[in-house]
């Protein structure tokens, strides 16, 4: 349908699902630090294997009202600006390992279809529907490599820059391995652009990046970044960062000690992606996603528990297990006062479609997320304009919680779930989530989180007083 046709109504109660809490922790000060108490039991069972039940609890429903709010509060635009790429990296998502994308033809992304969204997006931030005094939308650039279209780049830093004004700005961030940066540092450094780049730590980390041929990318991405940090100081110290996937040539601590040491800078990481992966292609990928052995290093590990993202690994556990367990964390202050009881959840904790990004392929397709399988599209830019058909999507996603919905029914997690429907197999057929849980694997995690919580209280502490938010 075309986009002038969505009329959906919002309803603000729509737009959030509270999470319901089923343990209540509380923290007690001792002589030798603090320590997490579970005051009450979630489940009450008589035997190790009774079931539980939550009986219609897991039943609710996505609306089209709530998928079209999520497009007129839209805070990322992203563009696969073209599915080329001057390397061959052996996880990447579009490669060998992985089957759910489109086939990949060296393409770069139509202006005219990216302008339209581009409108489109800013039409509906125009709208009533628009929470936001002001809003500044980020538009991202994602590949295949972002600079190999660097005319793409240009045309939309242009357009969007012309489209400002006292409702609706823009800033900007890419993706990028690094290759072209020197080259292109000139524009991305008097466009303030945030630049991720993607690096495994040192080339004997970095072995899995390489060009077609076979040969590192290593020295070359290491020398740009040796330019820009040199000749652009503050850019460098304000905009660049670095993600590394964690594979079976690294660890975590060589790679955070490798950008310590050459950049002072503290990484992020991220796993190999782990969705849509070939069934016959599995064995082997449990061993690329396998850690190298790490040294025991405890003056390293204190240091990287005082500093490293705290959104990275364990890290991001933690955080999810005391934000959901601790009984006294909500979203909105709507959360807060509303009563919880008898309320239905939406199973999984699959993010409501476009609450954070909208994601356009190189070949026009639409979807919440640059990391789901491009055969859940929601929609798709077509010469004639941008086509989302809000009721279409909420009946889709509502289909796949039905699916779900008896094993959320009976999983010990299901209150507190981080799964994002979107990797489980079979989605759409006969689904196995592989996050189910059960009595005595819930009991092991939250014995774990306990115990790390009670080893390294100065996570709590760093969690509590640096994380502003968590979606």
């Amino acid at each position: 349908m075309d986009h002038k046709k969505i009329n959906y109504f919002f309803n603000y109660k729509e737009r959030f699902f509270t999470v319901q809490k089923d343990y209540k922790l509380r923290l007690q000060k001792t002589d030798q630090g603090v320590r997490m108490i579970k005051e009450a039991k979630a489940f009450s069972v008589e035997k190790e294997d009774t079931p539980i039940n939550h009986g219609e609890r897991f039943t609710g429903r996505m609306t089209a009202g709530g998928v079209y709010n999520q497009l007129s509060n839209i805070r990322q635009i992203v563009f696969e600006v073209t599915d080329a790429c001057n390397l061959q990296c052996t996880y990447c998502s579009y490669g060998k390992f992985y089957g759910d994308y489109d086939q990949r033809e060296n393409q770069y992304i139509d202006i005219h279809k990216s302008k339209m969204l581009i409108d489109f997006v800013v039409e509906r931030l125009h709208s009533s529907a628009n929470q936001s005094q002001h809003k500044t939308v980020v538009i991202s650039f994602y590949g295949g490599e972002p600079l190999l279209n660097m005319e793409f780049i240009r045309d939309v830093v242009e357009y969007t820059g012309a489209k400002a004004d006292d409702r609706v700005g823009f800033t900007y961030s890419m993706t990028t391995n690094g290759v072209f940066l020197k080259k292109e540092a000139d524009f991305l450094v008097r466009h303030d652009f945030r630049v991720l780049v993607s690096l495994d730590g040192s080339e004997a980390n970095d072995g899995h990046r390489t060009f077609h041929n076979g040969k590192s990318s290593f020295q070359i991405v290491y020398e740009n970044l040796i330019y820009v940090r040199d000749r652009y100081p503050d850019f460098f110290k304000k905009n660049i960062s670095f993600n590394a996937v964690l594979h079976n040539l690294n660890n975590e601590s060589e790679v955070f000690h490798f950008f310590q040491r050459e950049f002072d800078k503290i990484p992020m990481f991220s796993d190999v992606n782990d969705m849509g992966v070939k069934q016959d292609m599995e064995e082997e990928f449990s061993h690329l996603i396998r850690q190298k052995e790490r040294k025991s290093d405890e003056e390293l590990d204190t240091m990287m528990r005082r500093v490293l993202d705290l959104s990275s690994g364990e890290n991001k556990n933690l955080q999810h297990f005391i934000f959901k367990y601790s009984g006294n964390v909500y979203r909105t202050y709507y959360d807060l006062l509303r009563k919880t009881d008898n309320m239905r959840y939406i199973p999984t904790a699959t993010c409501y479609p476009f609450s954070k990004k909208i994601f356009m392929t190189v070949t026009g397709k639409i979807l919440p997320c640059e990391r789901i399988g491009h055969q859940f599209a929601m929609g798709k830019v077509t010469d004639s304009g941008v086509e989302i058909d809000c009721e279409d999507i909420a009946v889709v996603c509502n289909s796949y919680y039905d699916s779900l919905q008896k094993q959320c029914g009976s999983c010990y997690q299901a209150g507190h779930c981080i799964q994002c429907m979107y990797i489980i197999k079979n989605l759409e057929n006969k689904p196995v989530c592989q996050g189910f849980s059960n009595k005595q694997k819930f009991e092991n995690y939250l014995q774990g989180e306990l115990n790390r919580l009670s080893l390294h209280p100065e996570l709590y502490k760093r969690i509590m007083e640096e994380v502003v938010s968590i979606d």
